[in-house]
């Protein structure tokens, strides 16, 4: 009987099999059919998705400078720094300021930091006061009277570098104010023309391209030869006709131009496909469609024989798992954990997340002065308060010794509540080693900026973090070990 049975389920799994590659063989066969159908009829959609991909980098690229210039502009360290250069004397806060320079420049990476005091001129960057700014003699600082007089709030402005050896950049220049919309300078950062240039020089080898960004008169802003940029002009007769956000296609003959207006940039990409029906579906598919089938038919037959054979450590292999993403000291999902969930995050996205980046002021300064006890306690203490704030709302996970990232599915206001609960929880939290407690944060959601990688939503969410750890420790007055 027995004998029977497992004959039955064999004839059973063996027609499954046969099913699952013949669907599997049909879908393929239908989808070339059509994707190479669809290439044939509209080599439009090949050189709009080159376009694409070109504009999604380059906006992925000025998109961390932007958001570095805009918060550095609305950081009130910043604006009490230039407001007492203006004040008292710009070399006052020169030490105060090129520090707060240095830290930009080291935590994002970025070759110039920078910012102008308008009452005193002074020109700072991570090494000091650079120079005083004239724009009436030097024309060099025409881009400062330029900027201030146009009244916008941030602009990208295309100069040499006078701190990195004259080199080619495009400046993010940011408005600063105060809260009560009083002038006080300019703020930025620099990124690296040459890093611009090899990102555009990738796509044109590879998919035999020409890459431009130009201004609204058509001069050119970046382009892989140097020479070109800010003397040549392109056509502009047709700009009149792009709209923001569109890809505007033209057929010149044995070539395409497709032209799109960035509006983060006040820039136009213009992509010129000198082989617009190069891409050759079936070619380009086929490695793919051929690993997938091997790895399919292995999975098909590693199933089947993990099916016929009874399985009785699944049990025990789910409880290593389980151990294996938890963290042993707070209870939480581990970095593992964490990693695991941020490849699924990319793959499916994340617009109904709120990512809050979390870590716990002075841990180093409990272990040097109570020992690794209290660091410990101070752990517990903070994993419980942050269980508690955000219960129901989603995941915590630790990520690092005192770092931590939550990632919610709620409101903002709800994020919001949750976070002063977590606060007033802190300040009232004592040990048995540690008396006090403070948790720094600082979250994005994720539905605001669709455009941002995760790595993106990392770095703004940390960004913020260090922002609010950076006031606990001017507020308090508590020396930073770390």
């Amino acid at each position: 009987m027995k004998t029977l049975f497992r004959k039955k389920s064999y004839i059973m799994m063996m027609l499954l099999f046969f099913i699952m590659i013949v669907s599997m063989a049909t879908s393929i066969s239908f989808f070339i059919y059509k994707m190479n159908k669809i290439s044939s009829e509209n080599s439009k959609n090949d050189s709009a998705t080159i376009a694409s991909m070109v504009r999604d980098s380059i906006s992925n690229v000025f998109l961390r400078p932007i958001t570095v210039s805009e918060t550095m502009s609305q950081d009130y360290v910043l604006r009490k720094y230039l407001k007492e250069s203006g004040e008292s004397s710009a070399e006052a806060v020169e030490e105060e300021i090129s520090s707060y320079m240095a830290s930009i420049r080291d935590g994002f990476g970025y070759q110039m930091v920078f910012a102008v005091c308008d009452k005193s001129s002074a020109y700072y960057t991570y090494n000091g006061i650079s120079k005083f700014i004239d724009p009436e003699n030097d024309e060099h600082d025409i881009w400062y009277k330029i900027f201030c007089e146009s009244g916008i709030y941030y602009e990208l402005d295309v100069d040499t570098d006078e701190e990195n050896n004259w080199d080619l950049s495009v400046f993010v220049n940011a408005r600063v104010c105060d809260e009560q919309g009083n002038f006080l300078g300019v703020c930025g950062v620099g990124v690296e023309m040459k890093s611009l240039q090899k990102l555009l020089l990738r796509y044109e080898e590879k998919y035999n391209i020409k890459i431009d960004l130009i201004d609204e008169t058509g001069l050119i802003q970046v382009d892989t030869d140097g020479e070109k940029i800010e003397k040549e002009y392109l056509d502009n007769s047709y700009l009149g006709n792009v709209e923001s956000g569109v890809l505007y296609y033209e057929r010149l003959g044995d070539v395409s131009r497709i032209t799109t207006f960035i509006s983060d940039l006040n820039w136009y990409l213009v992509v010129e496909d000198r082989n617009p029906n190069k891409i050759d579906v079936r070619r380009v598919i086929t490695p793919s469609i051929i690993v997938f089938t091997i790895g399919f038919l292995t999975m098909a037959a590693a199933f089947t024989v993990y099916t016929i054979h009874d399985c009785r450590n699944d049990e025990t292999i789910a409880m290593k798992t389980r151990l294996s993403l938890t963290d042993n000291l707070t209870g939480l999902y581990n970095r593992r954990a964490y990693e695991d969930i941020c490849d699924v995050m990319r793959e499916k996205g994340m617009s109904d997340i709120i990512y809050v980046a979390l870590d716990i002021n002075g841990l180093k300064a409990v272990n040097d002065s109570v020992g690794h006890n209290g660091g410990d306690e101070l752990i517990v203490g903070a994993v419980s308060v942050m269980k508690e704030a955000f219960a129901g709302y989603g995941d915590i996970y630790r990520t690092g010794g005192d770092e931590f990232v939550a990632l919610l599915k709620c409101s903002e206001e709800q994020v919001k509540e949750a976070i002063e609960k977590m606060d007033s929880m802190a300040k009232e939290w004592s040990g048995r080693l540690v008396s006090e407690l403070a948790i720094a944060k600082g979250y994005v959601v994720c539905n605001e900026h669709k455009d941002m990688s995760l790595d993106e939503i990392e770095d703004m969410a940390d960004h913020l973090m260090y922002e609010n750890k950076t006031e606990y420790y001017n507020n308090t007055g508590k020396k930073r070990r770390r």
